[in-house]
């Protein structure tokens, strides 16, 4: 299955729409307690990573996070 260009440009459209909302979300500077969703996923992978190599000493997942 393909999509036709136009619909290809109007699904990364909206795809980056729903990414470029802002959630709260605790960011590794500790400046702001919202972030746009892109950002949360590349933080919260990076704070995984410093827990699994044993540069952090806990690592708590989000929970529930609202989107707004």
């Amino acid at each position: 299955m393909s999509l036709n260009q136009e619909k290809s440009y109007e699904l990364i459209q909206e795809i980056n729409h729903l990414l470029d909302k802002r959630v709260e979300h605790q960011m590794i500077s500790e400046f702001g307690s919202k972030s746009k969703i892109r950002t949360m996923i590349r933080e919260e992978a990076t704070k995984l990573g410093q827990f699994l190599r044993g540069e952090k000493v806990g690592y708590k997942p989000i929970e529930g996070t609202i989107i707004k």
